[in-house]
């Protein structure tokens, strides 16, 4: 029986460490951009929710301005439902590049007859990382147009009668 594992047993192949180790340097270069991803896509969640939970609280006692509340609450729950699925994708895509790292060391282990793994590793990682830039764009696109919105709302709730006297005069345009 041991001869027959001998006879089908592969030989190792000569490691040289370095080369290794700077093969599986790529997806560690790409899994410290998705942790620097995933970092500002968490501080966005956290500050949403906080935004939310203070809009929550004004919505119970701004009877003149429910609608305007109410709109606020769904653009930053859609913006929080955005960030949630980047998060997603940004996890899936470090998982991906871990598989890569792996991949890479059993593609070595195993005569480079796996090079299909690490290649497909690395293309779902990538995927995914644009798939979770892609929904951080989207969100940062609602977040402008909410703070637009909130700007002018500001500015239509507060502004000065025409006859004021004591308001200030118009700003010159420049060019």
């Amino acid at each position: 029986m041991s001869e027959i594992l001998a006879a089908i047993a592969l030989p190792l192949p000569k490691l040289d460490p370095t080369s290794v180790l700077g093969a599986m340097l790529a997806p560690a270069l790409l899994m410290t951009g998705t942790a620097g991803l995933l970092t500002s896509a968490n501080a966005r969640l956290a500050r949403v929710v906080d935004r939310l939970r203070v809009l929550l609280r004004e919505y119970d006692h701004a009877r003149e301005e429910q609608t305007y509340k109410a709109v606020q609450i769904l653009r930053h729950r859609q913006r929080s439902k955005l960030i949630l699925q980047a998060v997603s994708m940004l996890y899936a895509s470090m998982a991906s590049y871990v598989g890569c790292s792996l991949a890479l060391a059993f593609n070595i282990l195993g005569h480079e007859r796996l090079n299909f793994l690490p290649i497909g590793f690395s293309i779902l990682g990538v995927s995914l990382m644009l798939l979770g830039c892609i929904y951080m764009w989207r969100e940062v696109r609602i977040a402008m147009m909410t703070f637009n919105s909130e700007i002018d709302y500001e500015i239509e709730t507060h502004r000065r009668p025409a006859s004021d006297s004591s308001a200030a005069p118009p700003a010159k345009k420049v060019g």
